[in-house]
Parts: structure tokens; C-alpha cells; sequence
């Protein structure tokens, strides 16, 4: 198993190092969702680093070594879990004259990990269940492979000669802050809540998180599969579930030395797993000193803890979420569901941290705070990634003890329909779609149509809003030099689609097939789930759902420049009769 899970590791990272080298855009947005904003300031970190592990398990060609076990002479692995702690694994490395030596330990949770191939096994027993949502979630995607690159990147051989990755904590005021492990944990690394001290969070810390690296590489590989970014799950808390320990990685590394000693590694690991299972609760070193005798959970000053733009899950209009707030805060539910079924299904709640009998409507400026911090605290002002205002929540904690959260609950899946089919001179598209990421897809289908033009010359190109549509938020359509068709699907997908959809091949029509059956000719007129035949608003009138006809007539030679109307020929000679 520690085998399989080596070659698992190799494929995480051989992936993640090529879409790094080419900057693909799945790799650019989960650089931004695992690392922060920030990343492009970092990113030639990041791509060496991953790059010099991959090297390792891919190439071959080096002098460092790791040696990957599951003996325990110690009984590290065996140590009875602290406050819901269990050890995953350990590592230690040191740098000899020699070359860099690298030792990892997995401990019995790594043993119950799943393979690629189970993995892959749960996702295509999601889809035939219908549990998508579980295909976002990047909890699920826990493999032997991740734990492996998990530990590869603590050692020499992988950041040198980048600063060290170790395990970072996050900044908590008045208790022992948790490690940032795990989706929740490092997504709120990379993006906030917004401390008042700068360099608390984004990209200067991620980048020296093993797990940031961990969650950015194990993206990059299961996003070309699943054909979407698995992020945080709206309901993880970053707590480990009943009867589930919370896994921990120690680390060490001996200074460069001729003079190393296993005594000194024992010496070494016994200090690190100590301070790793040590209390939530307990005070430490650096803490600040509290002037005032507050309870240990709550900040001296507000902490608005922004969910960040990015996966699955938000909340279609900001105005009726501030219309929810305002229901909310006038009674004494302390949570409650708003909208159930609908794109704008969110939960909001409210409690005081140490005064359960606290209601809604003893929360002082119960609106104010949920429409300013926690609505419009976070996602506004971005008219790039956020173009349209959409809501994604936060968790605001305040300095007099209070906690207002808003969690969006409908998952809002990435959706494309394609169909392209040549019209005599040229291949003639249309596509619809819902829920693209907007830095690709654009506000109003800029980011589509620039992929689209890179097909060819793009001629009566067409995109408007679908408002009144069952299935889709907007349509495009357009022409493209014949041949093209496969181009399309590319481009779509460039711009953030979740597939191709009938956009491929050297593009002639898939409506109809024909097939030779008892050597006479007969032709199959079944359509197709993806024809363009069966989509609201063709062969049914009644069902047109666009505001504004298309511009392009449907196997209409008199729509044609040169066609019906002379005076707008285009053609440089005149035709011939």
C-alpha cells in the first residue's frame, strides 16, 4: 500500500507541476482558492516547489533520498489521541554531504485511506446516485497519494532552496490556534477571516503550509476529472466529526550536518509531537495578553470570517438575502432556513457566545451588521470574479461576544450545452450555460467570445441573458470558419465550462446518423439528449424562451449576405448564373 500510495503521489503531482508550467486556467483559480489572492506574487515558489517534488517521483534524476515506511521504533504512530488528536504520519530529513535524506513515517490512519481507483469507484457511484454536491467537496477526495505528497513537501529535497514548509497556525487571539490542516482550515489561511495585522493570512503563509500545497495539488489533478474545483463543503467546520480524530503530521529537520544522529531526531520529534498535541484551549507563549477578563472565544476586535468567492455554493441575489436578515433579526429563532429549493437558499444564525437565552432579536444592530459585514462585507466591489454581486456568506464575530453566519445551502453546478453543425461555408454554433466562473467566462460572455475568436474569424456573434429559460442563464451563438467545431468546445471550456458538450469532431451535424442495415439505407431521426433540435425554443414555438430573435436564421440561404439582398452582397465577384 505504501507503494501504491508513491505512485498515487507521483500522478498528483506530475499533474499539478504540468498545469502549473502552463498556467491552465483550473490551476490559476485553485492556486487563488487553496493559496490566497495573492498566489502570482509567490507563484514561482509554488511551481518550483511542486515541480521538485514531482521530479523526485517522476524523473528520477537526483542525489536526495526518502524512504517511506510504516515502522514506528518509537511508537509515535501508537501515542493514545490527545483533545480528538491522532498522528497520520511523521517525517524527518537532514542534509548531508552527500545529498538531501528524507525519512516519512505513515501511521494505521494512512492504512485506511482509499486508491485512485476506489476514488474514482465513489464518483461514478455519485453520479449515477445523483449526490453531485459530493463531487465538490474536497473532503471526499482523501487518497494515500495526498497524504504522501503531504509529507514529501516538509522535506529538503522538495523546498530547498525556498524557506521551509512546515505546518502553520492560524492566528486565533486567547487560545492555542489549530494547525491548518484540512479544506476548511487552509481555505481560511489562504483567504481571511481579515485579522487586523497584515500578513496573517494569503499567500506568504499558504506557501509555506504543507497542506496548502496539498489541497492545490490534489484540485489540479481531480478538477480534469470531475470537471469542477472541489473546494470546502458549506457545512465543515474545520472540527473533526464525532468519533473521528483529527490528524496531525509532526515534522523535524537537522540543520546540514556530518555529525547527524538518530538520538538527536528522537530528541527533536518527542518536542514537536508534544507541542502537536497540545490543547485548543491551553495558553500559549505568544499569545497576547487579554486586558480584560473576556471570555477565551471572543476577539478584541470584530473578525469577519468571508467564505471567499469561489465554489459551489452562494446566494443568487444579495437583495433577497438582506430581505431574509431583516425577517430574521425580528424574531427568536436562533437559526433558520430562508428560500429552501431555490438558487437563493441560504441559513442564517445568531448566538451570543456566552448567554444562551440571547435571541435574534436581542442582537445589537442585528441587520446593520448581518447587511454590512456579513453580506456586503466580503464579496462586493469585484468586478471581476464577482461581477454580478452573488453572495457567498461569512461568519462575523464580534468584540462585545456575538456570532452572525450566513451559509448559502444551494449548490449552484456548472452547466454547458454545445451543438456546432456546418452551414455550407461555415460552421454555425450555439451555446447555452449557467454558473461559469465569471474571471473566465466574463460579466456579459467577454472571457467566451475572446476564446471563440481564437477559432477563426467570428462573424454574427450573438450572447444575451436567458432570464425566462428553465435550464440555463444565457445563450451564444455565432459563426466560425468550417472546421471549427472542435476549436469550440475548447474555447468553452477555456472559459470556465464543465464540458464540451457536442462541440467536437470536424463539425458535421450529429442530429441525424445514418447506418446500413440489410445492405439498404436507413436513416436514424431519434434525437439526441444534446441536439440543438430539442432544446426549449426549437421545434416547439411555444417554448422559445428568448427575449430577442437570434440573428442567425436556421437553414436560411436568403439570411446570407449576397442572398435577398443586393445591395448588401459581399461577394467580390459577381456570382454566376
Amino acid at each position: 500500500m505504501l507503494k501504491n500510495g508513491f505512485w498515487n503521489a507521483g500522478q498528483l503531482l506530475q499533474e499539478a507541476s504540468k498545469q502549473a508550467e502552463a498556467r491552465s486556467s483550473h490551476y490559476d483559480l485553485a492556486a487563488d482558492y487553496w493559496m490566497g489572492e495573492d498566489w502570482t506574487d509567490y507563484e514561482k515558489r509554488i511551481k518550483d516547489n511542486i515541480g521538485r517534488a514531482s521530479n523526485f517521483v517522476n524523473n528520477g534524476k537526483t542525489s536526495n533520498y526518502i524512504t517511506v515506511t510504516c515502522k514506528d521504533p518509537k511508537n509515535y504512530c501508537k501515542k493514545d489521541p490527545i483533545d480528538g488528536k491522532q498522528i497520520g504520519g511523521y517525517a524527518w530529513d537532514y542534509n548531508g554531504w552527500t545529498g538531501k535524506y528524507g525519512h516519512i513515517t505513515m501511521c494505521d490512519p494512512y492504512f485506511t485511506l482509499g486508491t485512485f481507483a476506489e476514488t474514482v469507484d465513489k464518483i461514478n457511484n455519485w453520479k449515477k446516485t445523483g449526490e453531485n454536491s459530493k463531487l465538490y467537496q474536497m473532503e471526499n477526495y482523501q487518497t494515500t497519494g495526498q497524504f504522501i505528497v503531504h509529507e514529501m513537501m516538509h522535506l529538503h529535497s522538495t523546498y530547498d532552496p525556498e524557506p521551509l514548509i512546515t505546518d502553520i497556525k492560524l492566528r486565533v487571539v486567547g487560545k492555542a490556534p489549530p494547525y491548518a490542516y484540512g479544506p476548511y482550515n487552509v481555505r481560511r489561511l489562504a483567504a481571511g477571516p481579515k485579522f487586523p495585522t497584515k500578513g496573517d493570512y494569503g499567500a506568504a503563509l499558504s506557501t509555506i503550509n504543507s497542506d496548502s500545497y496539498t489541497m492545490l495539488i490534489n484540485s489540479a489533478f481531480w478538477w480534469e476529472i470531475v470537471g469542477r474545483l472541489p473546494g470546502v463543503s458549506p457545512e465543515d467546520s474545520g472540527v473533526a466529526p464525532p468519533n473521528s480524530p483529527l490528524l496531525v503530521f509532526p515534522r523535524v529537520s537537522v540543520a546540514n550536518t556530518s555529525d547527524f544522529s538518530i538520538a538527536s531526531v528522537d530528541s527533536l520529534l518527542a518536542q514537536e509531537i508534544d507541542l502537536y498535541f497540545q490543547k485548543e484551549d491551553a495558553p500559549t507563549p505568544n499569545d497576547t495578553p487579554t486586558p480584560t477578563p473576556a471570555p477565551s472565544d471572543v476577539p478584541t476586535q470584530d473578525q469577519n470570517a468571508c467564505h471567499g468567492i469561489g465554489g459551489d455554493y452562494w446566494v443568487r441575489s444579495r437583495d433577497v438575502a438582506a430581505q431574509n436578515v431583516v425577517d430574521f433579526c425580528g424574531q427568536t429563532e436562533l437559526e433558520k432556513i430562508y428560500n429552501a429549493n431555490s438558487v437563493n437558499e441560504l441559513k442564517l444564525s445568531v448566538r451570543k457566545l456566552h448567554g444562551d437565552s440571547q435571541t435574534p432579536r436581542d442582537a445589537p444592530d442585528c441587520v446593520g451588521r448581518f447587511t454590512n459585514a456579513v453580506i456586503d462585507g466580503c464579496d462586493g466591489a469585484d468586478s471581476l470574479n464577482n461581477p454580478h454581486n452573488y453572495k457567498f456568506g461569512s461568519t462575523l464575530t464580534t468584540a462585545d461576544g456575538w456570532e452572525y453566519k450566513m451559509t448559502p445551502l444551494s449548490q449552484q453546478v456548472n452547466q454547458v450545452s454545445c451543438d456546432a453543425q456546418y452551414k455550407f461555408f461555415f460552421d454555425s454554433f450555439e451555446i447555452r450555460g449557467k454558473n461559469l466562473p465569471d474571471a473566465l467566462f466574463g460579466a456579459e460572455g467577454e472571457g467566451l467570445k475572446k476564446q471563440i475568436e481564437g477559432c477563426g474569424a467570428l462573424t454574427f456573434w450573438n450572447f444575451e441573458r436567458t432570464p425566462d429559460d428553465c435550464c440555463f442563464q444565457w445563450y451564444a451563438a455565432g459563426n466560425l470558419p468550417i472546421g471549427t467545431q472542435a476549436c469550440i468546445g475548447r474555447a468553452l471550456m477555456s472559459a470556465g465550462g464543465s464540458s464540451i458538450g457536442r462541440c467536437w469532431g470536424i463539425g458535421k451535424r450529429q442530429g441525424e446518423q445514418n447506418h446500413q442495415v440489410n445492405n439498404k439505407r436507413q436513416v436514424n431521426t431519434t434525437r439526441q439528449v444534446d441536439s440543438i433540435d430539442s432544446w426549449p425554443g426549437y421545434g416547439d414555438e411555444g417554448r422559445h424562451v428568448f427575449r430577442n430573435p437570434p440573428l442567425i436564421g436556421r437553414d436560411n440561404i436568403d439570411a446570407w449576405p449576397g442572398y435577398g439582398d443586393e445591395g448588401k452582397h459581399v461577394f467580390k465577384n459577381a456570382t454566376r448564373q
